[in-house]
């Protein structure tokens, strides 16, 4: 929460109902967790990583989400967020309902 959010480890230990020290210790455990997953996730090569942002910003830039829906897996989820304003999430399921919520802002309606 302090790393991502910027709350205030007071705020934090508070919220947790833990001691300033045990926020801290919590923030601390949490950032080796997540250097630990980074270090073994596998990382796609060079040009396939190029070639899949090319097919993102063409779909983006045509309007079309043809492209985009045959590197999606079909079971995809899309997790929609509120942006500034709070707002529920909403889950979007299916690599075309997915790419064309990317592309065009809309869901298709099924």
């Amino acid at each position: 929460m302090h790393d991502v959010f910027g709350l205030q480890f007071g705020k934090i230990a508070e919220v947790l109902d833990v001691s300033l020290p045990g926020a801290r210790q919590l923030a601390s455990r949490a950032r080796r967790r997540v250097a630990k997953e980074k270090q073994s996730m596998s990382r796609a090569p060079k040009a396939e990583r190029e070639r899949d942002f090319t097919v993102f910003r063409v779909a983006d830039e045509d309007g079309e989400p043809t492209g985009l829906v045959r590197l999606l897996h079909p079971d995809a989820v899309y997790v929609t967020s509120g942006g500034k304003v709070s707002a529920a999430r909403k889950l979007i399921h299916g690599g075309e309902r997915v790419a064309e919520v990317m592309v065009c802002g809309v869901p298709v309606v099924s």
